[in-house]
């Protein structure tokens, strides 16, 4: 694995590659960092050039604590992060706000994405039940705001589905990351609308991927939805929100198979 940084509008962002082959960028999620997608980088690194990275904020990168999550640019970081690694094009796939950024991306820099694999996207807009599921998201932040990160966290999981009742006890550089997610990046994600038209209009190849695990949970009923509005496939992937994570053989496989069907060129340094 090699390690190397570039400086994006005033953050320097921490990036991993790793194996060989065509780019496959990781966008991580509300974790914010690089460390959740390294079992399923190591799995793909024998086919792919795997590119992994800590956000602004999150982890190795640095970045203004204080300023709110902005949509576009995450996007712009991406493209940063994906050039210093010494491509122009690249296939990404986004988990969770990783997908919400992964959408971005597509529609604002359509030229950069070979193919976007969206995990899961909390675009809660979509939903028919939108006010319901946005009013629920302001409730954590409140939660957070008046008692911290720990009891905002626990509410949180509670929309969260398939996951057994223990999970491990998060370290300071964790629990640092969720603050910095409740507090600055959780109301900008859960507003976020995709420009599904411009993704479409860009012809842009996506694949929606709803975990096996995750049942009706907000982020899963989002997924035909976009599905549907893009015209694009859906991929049933094994696990539940963090499939790719703690089950990271078979998620790999799978992805595998989703990519292979797809007839990329251009990905080369």
């Amino acid at each position: 694995m090699q390690t190397g940084s570039v400086h994006s509008e005033g953050a320097e962002l921490v990036f991993d590659t790793q194996g060989t082959g065509g780019p496959l960028l990781f966008i991580p999620g509300g974790n914010g960092e690089a460390a959740s997608y390294r079992p399923i980088a190591d799995q793909l690194a024998g086919r792919f050039t795997v590119i992994t990275y800590d956000r602004r904020g999150f982890s190795r990168s640095s970045g203004d604590v204080t300023a709110d999550l902005n949509m576009a640019q995450q996007a712009r970081d991406v493209v940063a992060v994906m050039r210093a690694a010494g491509y122009e094009r690249s296939l990404v796939f986004g988990s969770s706000a990783g997908a919400n950024i992964g959408l971005k991306l597509a529609a604002d820099h359509p030229n950069q994405v070979a193919a976007l694999l969206a995990h899961e996207p909390p675009v809660l807009r979509l939903l028919p039940d939108a006010a319901a599921q946005v009013a629920f998201t302001a409730e954590v932040h409140r939660v957070f705001l008046a008692q911290g990160p720990q009891p905002a966290m626990k509410l949180f999981m509670s929309q969260m589905v398939g996951f057994s009742a223990g999970h491990p006890v998060p370290n300071a550089q964790q629990r640092q990351n969720s603050s910095f997610f409740l507090g600055k990046e959780l109301l900008n994600i859960a507003d976020f609308v995709p420009d599904l038209a411009a993704i479409r209009v860009a012809r842009v190849e996506v694949t929606m991927l709803r975990g096996a695990l995750s049942g009706e949970a907000f982020y899963a009923r989002t997924v035909p939805i976009v599905a549907e509005q893009l015209g694009c496939p859906v991929v049933t992937v094994p696990g539940n929100h963090l499939g790719y994570l703690l089950e990271s053989e078979a998620f790999a496989q799978m992805l595998r198979g989703v990519l292979a069907s797809y007839p990329f060129t251009n990905l080369v340094a």
